[in-house]
This record gives C-alpha cells, structure tokens and sequence, in this order.
C-alpha cells in the first residue's frame, strides 16, 4: 500500500462496531415495529442505504473481530472507487490498514435469481488489488452453497462471506477468507 493512502486512512474517524451496533439492535427493533414499506423498513431507500450499508460493515468488521479474536477492528466510512470502507487494527503492535468492498447477495424477493456465486463472479473486473477485501452480505434465507465457492483466480486481498443464521437477528456467522483456508464461525449480534 502506498504511503500517501497510508496517510489518508490515517486521518479517517474510526469507529467501534461493538458499540455501533449495540446502538442498532435497539434502533433496528423500533424499525420494525413501524408500520411502513418494505423499502422503507429494509433501509432500501436512496436516503435511508447509507445506514444500512454502515451497519452492514459494522457486522463484518464485528464478525472479523469475533473471528481472529483481535478486539482492535474497527470501521471508517470511506467510499472510493475501489472500497467502500476502512478496516483499522493492530497486528503484531503495528497499526494495519485494510480497504473493504462491501457487497450484497440481496433476498429473493428483490432477485430471484441473485446468488452468491454469481456475486462472487462479478470480482473478476478487479485486475490487481491485492489489498482489497469483499465482505459479501448473504440476505437470503436457506442458503447452502458455501462450500461449493471457487474463487482462486482472483487477484484481492480477501472474501468472506457473512449473514444471520436466527429468525430474531440474534445470531451472525462469518465465513472465510475463501481464497485460503475458509471457516465458518458464528457470532452474537451486541445488545
């Protein structure tokens, strides 16, 4: 990573996704007690999407936490052209930096024939972005597929693959990094 991005995702303002989403599990329960469309209470409207993409990062970069057990994850809105979001962390005592795109396998309802491999097709425009990791939100339900993804031919940093595994949202698993040695792990939504 150059040093001049280096300089730019320093200045960022990083937030804790443990406390992001304690935040939201309350929100998001008014929200649905609201008697209002599905775009609306999807978070699926042009004003609305920026929250929804927020809290979507603050599960991968939670999920990420839960997973490699390092409590330093945290999360910066950056959108650019090839990330959508900033990983900051401490490895080894050094200061680390990761770009995220940020993706969604949306539910049947919007597209019947969305699937995850199809999404993870699309990665293949990226021609060299070796520190780049896709955290692909899985919104579908019953969803088996994850063992059968191939992905070896792309040139990214990563690909995890994360989604609720309760009907109440209680209960998230992380899957990954699929381009060496993936696992499946499991996580509690923060209340």
């Amino acid at each position: 990573m150059n040093k001049s991005r280096l300089r730019a995702f320093a200045q960022l303002e990083y937030k804790d996704p443990e406390q992001y989403l304690r935040l939201w599990w309350h929100t998001g329960r008014l929200i649905a007690a609201l008697d209002i469309n599905y775009r609306q209470k999807a978070l699926r409207t042009h004003g609305l999407r920026i929250h929804k993409e927020r809290r979507e990062v603050a599960l991968f970069c939670y999920g990420l936490r839960a997973a490699t057990g390092n409590s330093t994850y945290e999360f910066a809105d950056n959108e650019a052209s090839d990330h959508d979001a900033v990983f900051r962390f401490i490895r080894n005592g050094k200061i680390c930096y990761t770009p995220v795109q940020l993706k969604e396998v949306v539910p049947f309802r919007l597209d019947a024939n969305a699937t995850l491999k199809k999404e993870i097709t699309k990665l293949e425009k990226y021609p060299d972005s070796q520190d780049l990791v896709v955290g692909f939100f899985l919104n579908q339900n019953g969803v088996s597929e994850l063992t059968e993804i191939e992905a070896h031919n792309l040139k990214i940093g990563g690909i995890w693959i994360f989604g609720c595994c309760a009907p109440d949202r209680s209960r998230w698993f992380l899957f990954g990094n699929i381009l060496s040695n993936p696992q499946l792990f499991e996580f509690a939504h923060p209340k």
